[in-house]
């Protein structure tokens, strides 16, 4: 096992190596959050590094080829040589310190074992993790600082990079993939996991990184997963006379209501607040039906419940739009969604100042919650982490009535217990509760259950 080889020399090796990778690792950090602006205010004064730095984010593949060279030539020079040196001091310095007797190969190769576990813990942290935690803090001063050093690197190992390269073109060719094809797809899963990154590494505040993920969520969600419900609609008569039905909409927070002719599931139209008072103010037609004015109600477009959110929101934007009725399989008023409820799935909840604070859940005591019977399952499984089964219903009103077998009466305050959690109705409007106390077993509560309702709440 003793060869002659200065373990000294190998160690100095090691630290050069792990020096040069620790640099590659920060510059491409850093090149890949530095801003363009950033780029140009220092080209003045860097005597065109600028434009060298371009070029280098805008063409990443060789500075990714020599960061990979340069780490598989480290490990493997650390693992062949390095690592059989130290572990050969270590375990005769361990044997000089006790008695004889002792199997010596076994000392050996546990000391290969600790030595290698030590020495990939350095290269990790101190060859990789630490340097892009490095770059990314602070891009401009170690792009500019950085290049010379990383541009003689990646000039020297050029021809190792070439060779690998070469080697592995005509290795993924047996496997009929093509490295100069360029159709490589990059995924949602892909993007979502940078986004996740990013935000990680403090370059995407919490909030950014979210709205971004919305934007991928779209295409998973239903518009009967966002629209407004048939039984919460404020929806206008259209047979009623045009002053009553301006007396009604001053009394409310919209400025669109749908027009409706003997029922909800017979919407003919929507109606602006400003058309109305506009002709309200005129005075000639106070006394007409809604719907025999000419061109105050507007049209409106009808879309099925199981239409994909992105889809709507496009069509909204095309046929400039801001409101669509929600047809169910029978042919009934769903529901409506508005320009405002897509837009809140990415960006968050809305707030105007017509606008009260609703809280869905909201902390009684240690582990009691009461929590509005219109509020998702999804949501409360989120904050209180239930674990409801959310497939077949959508609130915590319809899981509760299939737990009850039957409709609630305005009058009824049943208690139950399911699954270890006790459930009190508090509050019960046109057959549909509305409000209903949860209390959660005492081992079931957290300090995480907490925040996230602080979450919520914010």
């Amino acid at each position: 096992m003793d060869d002659g080889s200065n373990p000294i020399i190998g160690l100095i090796v090691f630290l050069v190596l792990l020096t040069l990778n620790a640099v590659l690792y920060c510059f491409n950090a850093a090149v890949q959050n530095i801003s363009l602006k950033a780029i140009e205010e220092y080209d003045e004064r860097m005597k065109g590094k600028a434009g060298k730095l371009n070029h280098i984010i805008s063409h990443p593949d060789k500075l990714i080829s020599t960061v990979h060279v340069m780490t598989m030539g480290m490990t493997i020079f650390t693992g062949l040589y390095v690592v059989r040196l130290v572990a050969h001091e270590i375990s005769k310095l361990f044997l000089r310190n006790v008695e004889s007797g002792i199997n010596t190969t076994a000392i050996y190769y546990i000391a290969v074992v600790l030595t290698a576990i030590m020495f990939i813990w350095i290269i990790v942290v101190a060859g990789v993790i630490v340097p892009k935690k490095i770059g990314v803090r602070n891009p401009e001063k170690w792009a500019f600082s950085l290049y010379t050093l990383t541009y003689i690197v990646c000039v020297t190992l050029t021809p190792l990079t070439i060779i690998i390269k070469g080697l592995s073109f005509v290795t993924l060719k047996l496997f009929g993939i093509d490295l100069n094809s360029g159709d490589e797809n990059v995924t949602e899963e892909f993007i979502v996991n940078m986004v996740n990154e990013g935000h990680e590494q403090g370059v995407l505040l919490a909030s950014e990184a979210e709205m971004i993920a919305n934007i991928f969520e779209l295409d998973d969600k239903e518009v009967k997963d966002i629209m407004t419900h048939r039984t919460n609609i404020v929806a206008i008569d259209g047979e009623r006379n045009l002053r009553d039905n301006v007396n009604i909409m001053l009394n409310e927070k919209y400025s669109r209501f749908p027009v409706y002719v003997e029922n909800i599931d017979n919407i003919v139209g929507i109606i602006h607040f400003k058309d109305a008072v506009i002709i309200h103010e005129q005075g000639e037609h106070d006394d007409w039906r809604l719907v025999d004015i000419p061109g105050v109600v507007r049209e409106v477009g009808f879309i099925p419940e199981t239409r994909n959110i992105n889809d709507v929101f496009k069509d909204m934007q095309r046929e400039k739009m801001h409101m669509q009725v929600i047809i169910d399989e029978y042919g009934q008023t769903s529901g409506i969604v508005a320009m405002e409820d897509i837009l809140e799935e990415i960006v968050g909840n809305i707030q105007d100042e017509y606008d009260e604070e609703e809280e869905n859940i909201i902390k009684k005591e240690e582990n009691v919650y009461i929590v509005n019977g219109t509020t998702s399952l999804q949501e409360i499984n989120d904050i209180l982490e239930l674990g409801i089964d959310d497939e077949n219903y959508d609130t915590i009103n319809g899981f509760l009535t299939a737990c009850l077998d039957r409709i609630l009466n305005d009058d009824e305050r049943p208690e139950f217990e399911k699954d270890g959690i006790a459930y009190k109705v508090l509050e019960v409007q046109n057959k549909m509760i509305s409000k209903v106390q949860v209390t959660l077993p005492a081992d079931e509560i957290n300090e995480e259950t907490d925040e996230n309702i602080d979450k919520n709440e914010q």
